[in-house]
């Protein structure tokens, strides 16, 4: 799977590469996992927005995604509010992405995300992770 995820981050940064902002501005050349862990959640399952503090590209990979008849259920939803967070008003946008199975789905770290809750006899599986800089070539030389 860790080619894929190389695979993808440089796809990821291809394509934002002509954005206008400090993530992308000051993007590591090179990324190393910080942690990984495994999703598994079954009818009603969902997660609350919440952001990855440690990395600086956060992704999942989409082992089984339950069927249902609303496209948001089960659902990435991300957006620019999250984790209760005191609110001045009540209109943050947010957007989401209904995953198939085997798709990878990279975010920036800081941005708040959730699972929508659904309502299925099945299973939403999937293998997160949090991405970080990685050593820089002088400093992978001083090591040895």
């Amino acid at each position: 799977m860790g080619e894929l995820v190389k695979r993808e981050f440089g796809l990821y940064r291809d394509q934002f590469q002509s954005a206008d902002c400090a993530l992308i501005e000051h993007f590591p050349s090179t990324l190393e996992f910080t942690s990984s862990w495994y999703v598994k959640m079954q009818n009603g399952g969902h997660l609350d927005a919440h952001i990855h503090e440690i990395g600086w590209l956060s992704g999942a990979v989409y082992l089984a995604m339950p069927e249902t008849a609303d496209p948001q259920e089960g659902a990435f939803e991300y957006g620019t509010h999250g984790d209760h967070y005191p609110q001045l008003h009540p209109d943050f946008p947010t957007h989401f992405i209904k995953p198939q199975v085997g798709d990878i789905v990279l975010f920036p770290s800081s941005l708040f995300h959730r699972t929508i809750p659904f309502n299925a006899e099945a299973e939403r599986i999937c293998v997160a992770f949090d991405l970080k800089q990685g050593p820089s070539a002088s400093v992978a030389r001083s090591q040895y």
